[in-house]
């Protein structure tokens, strides 16, 4: 089937809370046949200590809820381990009982990628009882996951998504486990390794004509650096030629640029480098005067979202809305804030945390244009 996606360029919009606005430049458009399907793409939900304590999990989801309960389908991934019968962990072997997890489902996350770092953590035992809980999740709510299986001829093998006539593969793939036991039943493909890479890219090709649109979930790449290393960045460009569309990464726990590839006039695919946390414990200690630190980062991120159509033959892609989030403690709970909330006069904070979100603000603004490469 002939596979073309056309592109809008856009230009962003600096307010404290901006949305992308597209701008229409002399680029092929598809007619208006087909509605969209708009996609929102989170980072990390970790469990440290500080989260699973939090007195009221709905609470934490609560400024973003209207953002991804309203598209049709938000991604983030679950970077912990699932066990109801178990007591909570937190770093470095983490576990969280499934309340914890249906929390971010009821505010409107749908797919999640398990396959990361951590998956293991609680060795084969804990990589099934999370399978198994996110399976009785899906029994309530229309969630979806990959990364990892409970039979090994499953691995590797995209989770499909249909959803207003388009299908997509989502696979999620981790190229790194921090424990070893339960490593066969993960999507494990170390790419750094060029035999390795060569199978993974392999491995895309042969499902990519399965599907309208083909989404990769990658774990990988040098925690807290903010730009991607080059290996990270030169697979992914493999990647997209293999035939990915958009491409969502995380590990760094910060957020990392984002890029868009273009050809033949058309957006060829999106690279999220590093999405950053989307909830984590990793700014518990800092102050408002630490908005330089090394770990102020760690509590910034973005809600890339993202919309696409399929007409006739053809499937659009195109850049849609950016959210800018961060972390919010209060008492004992940690939260997710949009900026817009953060910087509202009206929102009730101390003066030094208001004037600490403004500089990280000012930071996050360097994220927001993406690289554009044309290819040829």
């Amino acid at each position: 089937m002939s596979r073309k996606i056309s592109l809008i360029a856009f230009f962003i919009s600096f307010s404290c809370y901006s949305l992308y606005s597209p701008v229409d430049l002399p680029l092929r458009q598809l007619p208006e046949l087909a509605p969209y399907v708009f996609l929102t793409f989170a980072g990390d939900l970790m469990a440290h200590n500080v989260n699973y304590e939090t007195p009221n999990y709905d609470e934490i989801y609560k400024d973003i809820k209207s953002i991804i309960s309203s598209d049709d389908i938000s991604f983030c991934n679950l970077e912990t381990v699932l066990q109801k019968d178990k007591p909570n962990s937190t770093f470095p072997f983490f576990s969280v009982k499934p309340a914890y997890v249906e929390a971010a489902i009821k505010a409107g996350f749908d797919v999640f990628s398990i396959a990361n770092n951590h998956s293991c953590d609680q060795g084969k035992t804990g990589v099934f009882s999370t399978i198994d809980n996110l399976m009785e999740l899906a029994k309530t709510y229309k969630i979806a996951f990959n990364g990892a299986v409970e039979d090994k001829k499953d691995l590797f093998v995209p989770t499909e998504i249909r959803i207003k006539d388009i299908s997509i593969g989502f696979l999620a793939v981790t190229a790194f486990l921090n424990a070893q036991d339960g490593a066969e039943y993960i999507n494990r493909k170390y790419f750094y390794n060029s035999k390795l890479k060569k199978e993974l890219l392999e491995q895309i090709k042969k499902n990519r004509s399965k599907y309208d649109l083909f989404i990769l979930s990658v774990h990988a790449g040098t925690e807290y650096a903010q730009k991607p290393d080059k290996k990270k960045a030169d697979f992914f460009k493999e990647a997209i030629l293999a035939g990915v569309d958009i491409i969502w990464a995380h590990h760094p726990h910060v957020l990392q640029p984002y890029k868009i590839y273009i050809q033949d006039n058309r957006i060829k695919g999106i690279v999220m480098y590093s999405m950053g946390n989307l909830i984590s414990g990793q700014t518990w200690f800092i102050t408002p005067g630490d908005y330089k630190a090394d770990r102020a980062p760690t509590g910034d991120s973005l809600l890339l979202g993202i919309k696409v159509r399929k007409n006739l033959q053809e499937v659009e892609i195109l850049p849609a809305r950016i959210y800018p989030i961060s972390h919010y403690i209060k008492g004992r709970g940690v939260y997710i804030k949009t900026y817009r909330t953060l910087l509202d006069d009206n929102f009730k904070q101390d003066t030094k945390w208001k004037e600490y979100y403004k500089e990280r603000y000012n930071v996050l603004l360097d994220f927001w244009n993406p690289e554009i490469e044309y290819l040829k």
